[in-house]
C-alpha cells in the first residue's frame, strides 16, 4: 500500500492514466462503429441516385429525389459525427499524454523522496569522498612503489557488463510505472548479491 503522499499521487496519477486509456480505447471503436455506419450510409446514397436515374415517372422521380435527399442528409450527420469523433479522439490522445507526463513526473517525486534513493546517494557520496581521500595516498605510490597489478589504477574501468543495481533501479522504476506500491532497491549491496 502507498504509504507516503507521493505513492498516493502517483496511485491517482496512474488512475487516471488508466481511465484515459480506457476513454482512448472506447473512442477507437466507436470511431469503427461510425465508419462502417458511414459507409452504408455512402450506399445508400449511391442506390437512392441509383433510384432517382432509373426513376421513369413524375411521381417516382419525385419518391426518389426525396430518397436521395434524405441519404444525403444522413451522409451529412455521419460526416459531421465524424468530424466531432476525430476532435474528441485527438483531445483524448492529448489527455493520454498529459496523464502520462504526469505518472512520469510523480515516478520522479517518488524516486527523489525514497529513502532508498537518498541511501544510494549517501553511499555515492561516501565512496567518492573515500577515493578523493586516498587517491594522493595512490599517486605517491604510483611512481613505483604500487604491486604491477595495481600499475593501471587510474584507467577508468568502466561500468561492469551487467551493472546489477542500474539494472535493479531500472526495474523497479519501470515498476513504478504501474504500480504506485512497487518497492525501490532498499540497499545496494543486496542488490550486488542477487
Amino acid at each position: 500500500m502507498a504509504t507516503n503522499p507521493h505513492r498516493e499521487e502517483l496511485g491517482k496519477a496512474i488512475l487516471r492514466h488508466a481511465a484515459a486509456l480506457g476513454r482512448l480505447d472506447a473512442l477507437k471503436t466507436s470511431q469503427q462503429v461510425e465508419l462502417e455506419a458511414r459507409s452504408a450510409k455512402r450506399r445508400a446514397l449511391a442506390a437512392a441516385i441509383g433510384g432517382l436515374a432509373n426513376a421513369a415517372t413524375d411521381s417516382d422521380k419525385q419518391a426518389a429525389r426525396a430518397l436521395v435527399e434524405k441519404a444525403r442528409d444522413d451522409l451529412n450527420e455521419a460526416v459531421k459525427e465524424q468530424r466531432l469523433q476525430q476532435k474528441q479522439y485527438a483531445a483524448a490522445e492529448e489527455d493520454v499524454q498529459n496523464a502520462m507526463s504526469e505518472v512520469t513526473a510523480r515516478v520522479c517525486d517518488d524516486v527523489r523522496s525514497d529513502p532508498a534513493t537518498k541511501r544510494l546517494a549517501s553511499e555515492f557520496v561516501d565512496l567518492q569522498r573515500q577515493i578523493s581521500e586516498l587517491r594522493p595516498a595512490m599517486e605517491l605510490l604510483s611512481g613505483s612503489m604500487l604491486p604491477d597489478r595495481f600499475r593501471y589504477w587510474r584507467a577508468e574501468p568502466g561500468p561492469p557488463p551487467h551493472n546489477l543495481i542500474r539494472e535493479a533501479w531500472e526495474r523497479a522504476i519501470a515498476a513504478l510505472h504501474a504500480d504506485a506500491d512497487a518497492e525501490l532497491p532498499a540497499d545496494i549491496y543486496e542488490t550486488k548479491r542477487v
